[in-house]
């Protein structure tokens, strides 16, 4: 189930109560932004194919490319998932640079401690008034600055969790990472420039049989689809947020030319990079 589509709450995302007969064996793959919090109960979830538990009071997002699996639930089990429209996600682009994008990549629901939540859960509490209340003059906008709010106040508690080393091409590390959280950040940053599978295998100082393996096993798809599904999300994000030409953004991700830059993007979308931008960009 892709998630995100096309949202008319009149405030750019919709809010969404699910237990555990909604949620059961659903797999949701978003290609915008999302934000979960359990309020009742717990689970056990798979995030990009990495197993957590989710409890009551705690949250995460899910952001471009990922992918959700809720694995077992307590009877009791409830959530609220608020999930945002893509041309709601292209207004938020401006404000958030990739700096902020790549940390909240590392959202899950063990990182932060429960007491860290209570920010979040005022903004999050401030979200679902937004979502209510019909008829409201500047609805959007008021809901554009709080969602701001809530993911600069997530990408600041998540920091306080990730040890970011800013020598030169080294990956930052998180308690409890893997490899194929470390491959995950390494798309997520070189993705632009790198689409050879050999740059990310020297970088994690493995072989690329043992990358497929690790990664196919964590997320039923190979590294170069991963690789793949980073540069299709930014190729989408500079079409929608952007007046560039299609030459300047294969320019821009190290194509060798527009015409190959077409050809990728149509094979993975099943449309060309104009037919999309003019049938998503507002």
């Amino acid at each position: 189930m892709e998630k995100n589509n096309c949202i008319d709450s009149g405030c750019g995302f919709e809010i969404v109560h699910m237990d555990g007969n909604t949620i059961r064996e659903c797999n949701i793959f978003i290609n915008t932004f999302s934000i979960f919090k359990c309020t009742n109960g717990s689970a056990i979830i798979e995030k990009d194919g990495i197993t957590y538990r989710f409890c009551s009071g705690t949250h995460f997002c899910l952001y471009e490319t990922a992918h959700l699996r809720v694995v077992q639930f307590s009877d009791d089990f409830s959530c609220i998932s608020c999930n945002i429209d893509i041309s709601f996600t292209t207004e938020l682009y401006p404000y958030l640079d990739n700096k902020i994008w790549s940390v909240i990549d590392y959202s899950n629901p063990e990182v932060i401690k429960l007491k860290e939540f209570q920010m979040l859960d005022i903004i999050f509490g401030q979200l679902n008034i937004i979502y209510n209340v019909d008829n409201f003059q500047f609805k959007r906008q008021i809901a554009l600055h709080t969602m701001i709010n809530y993911i600069l106040v997530m990408y600041n508690i998540l920091k306080l969790h990730i040890d970011i080393n800013k020598t030169h091409g080294e990956v930052p590390t998180m308690l409890n990472n893997t490899m194929v959280d470390r491959f995950y950040l390494l798309c997520s940053q070189h993705h632009t420039k790198e689409r050879n599978i050999e740059f990310y295998t020297q970088k994690l100082h493995i072989s690329k049989r043992h990358l497929y393996n690790l990664v196919n096993s964590s997320v039923q798809c190979s590294p170069k689809q991963l690789l793949d599904n980073f540069i299709i999300g930014t190729i989408k994000k500079l079409l929608l947020t952007t007046s560039l030409s299609i030459q300047q953004i294969s320019e821009m991700l190290n194509f060798p030319d527009q015409s190959t830059l077409r050809q990728f993007f149509k094979r993975k979308i099943g449309q060309s990079p104009l037919a999309y931008r003019k049938e998503n960009k507002q």
